[in-house]
This record gives C-alpha cells, sequence and structure tokens, in this order.
C-alpha cells in the first residue's frame, strides 16, 4: 500500500439501534467490528475497475451500474480534432475571434458566432460584400505605331488581404488614323502570363476620325499580394496608328 492509495476503512455503526437497545450478541459483533478496522484500497471493493488509473485521472462514478469508472476530474476535457488530441486537461474555454459567450440566465453558458462585418468577426450566410475599385489611374498619349507592339501602361494593384476576388480590369484609349485605315490590337492582362493569357481586341481606325477602344478582363485572386495590371498595343495592318491618351480602371469583387 502507498501514500496515495485511497483508503475505505468500515466500521460498526455507532451507538445502539433504535428503538431497542443492544442485545448482548449486538455488543459482541460492534465491538469485534471496531477492534478488527477492515482496511482496503478503494480499487478493491466491488464495483470499482482500476483499469487506466493515471496521473491526473481519478475514480469517477458509473450510474451504469452504480460502480466506479477512471476518467478525467469533472470540469477537464480532452480537445480532438480529426482523431487527433490537440490538448488534454483542458480547465478552461475561452471565446476568441469570431465567437461570444452567451449566457441564458440559468447559470448555463454557450458560445455563439459573432456576427458583423469587422475584423475578427464572421460573415451570415446572407452577407452580402460589395465591390470595391481598387485602382484607377491615366496614360499619356504614346504617339504613331506602325509595327511590333508597344506597352501602353504599367502597374502593380494590392487587393485588401483575407478574401477571395474576381479581379477586373478595364482600359479606355482613343485612336486615329492620319490618312487611310489600319488596325490594332488592343490587350490588357492581370497577372503574368500563364492560366489567364491577355484579352486582346482588335480595333479598325479611319483617317482623321477619333476611335474611343475598351477592352476589359478579370481572373480570379486570392488578397494578401500585388498582381499586376498590364495594357498594350500590336500593330496589325493598313496604316499607321496614332495612340491618344487612356485609363485604366481595376475594380474587385468578393468571391463570398
Amino acid at each position: 500500500m502507498v501514500p496515495d492509495d485511497i483508503i475505505v476503512i468500515t466500521v460498526a455503526p455507532i451507538g445502539p439501534p433504535s428503538p431497542g437497545s443492544w442485545t448482548s450478541g449486538e455488543k459482541t459483533t460492534a465491538l469485534n467490528a471496531i477492534a478488527t478496522l477492515n482496511a482496503q484500497k478503494l480499487e478493491e471493493h466491488a464495483g470499482v475497475n482500476p483499469a487506466g488509473l493515471a496521473a491526473g485521472k481519478t475514480f469517477i462514478r458509473n450510474p451504469a451500474n452504480n460502480g466506479w469508472v477512471i476518467g478525467l476530474p469533472p470540469g477537464l476535457a480532452r480537445i480532438e480534432q480529426d482523431g487527433t488530441t490537440k490538448i488534454t486537461d483542458v480547465s478552461a474555454i475561452n471565446a476568441k475571434n469570431g465567437l461570444i459567450v452567451t449566457d441564458d440566465g440559468s447559470g448555463e453558458a454557450g458560445l455563439a458566432p459573432n456576427y458583423g462585418s469587422a475584423a475578427n468577426t464572421i460573415a451570415q450566410g446572407n452577407h452580402v460584400h460589395s465591390g470595391v475599385e481598387l485602382y484607377r489611374a491615366q496614360f499619356a498619349a504614346t504617339g504613331v505605331l506602325s509595327s511590333g507592339s508597344r506597352t501602353l501602361y504599367s502597374a502593380n494593384v494590392v487587393p485588401p488581404a483575407g478574401i477571395d476576388w474576381v479581379m477586373e480590369a478595364q482600359v479606355f484609349v482613343q485612336a486615329r488614323n492620319n490618312i487611310n485605315n489600319g488596325t490594332f490590337n488592343l490587350g490588357i492582362r492581370i497577372g503574368a502570363s500563364g492560366a489567364y493569357p491577355e484579352e486582346l481586341h482588335e480595333y479598325l481606325t479611319v483617317g482623321g476620325v477619333p476611335n474611343m477602344c475598351e477592352v476589359e478582363t478579370s481572373r480570379p485572386f486570392v488578397g494578401g499580394g500585388s498582381i499586376a495590371i498590364t495594357v498594350r498595343a500590336v500593330w496589325a495592318s493598313g496604316d499607321p496608328v496614332d495612340l491618344r491618351a487612356g485609363r485604366v480602371i481595376v475594380r474587385a469583387w468578393p468571391r463570398r
């Protein structure tokens, strides 16, 4: 028997039964019980299963058979995720970001989502995020284009972090032809070349008549970094095209 064993000592009842008084035989039985105290470990009693007894655990009442089993002390718990124990012997649960503690007035508390649109809150299923204009810029005239390609505008845009976006970029540029007709391609790209190619449209320019050309493109993007926006013109056929001033607009639409 070790010092931290739980000991159960059984003794005779104190005093005579009521009503009446001790008989000679009852006195002898009581005296014998007191003289021979019955000391046992708790785990030696019927209905007590000591299997699994270890540091940090104790005996817990088993209502199924009015016995005792081994478990964590009341008030403690074990947190598991996907079958793997993350935290053991939890003595308190704190409501962190996105959660609040509710009290129904009866002394019972619960955890509930902290709905809202600010940081550290949870958006409801019917919550709507509005689109946002991230960037608007103008670029100057670049002059006559008679062959090859020319970059009209290039910049990096940084969407807000924490939300998946659909990025939308538009370019508007005025083009004209000084003498006869000509054609050129106006293109815009979001990000580097690869899975989302450049959006390229062909336009006709007529001698002396301004033509407002416009192209737009879109792609999904995860906020948290910058993304390049590139606009270029590619000469196609006919007489040279005179490329005048233009502008670029970048918008973002939440994907949830």
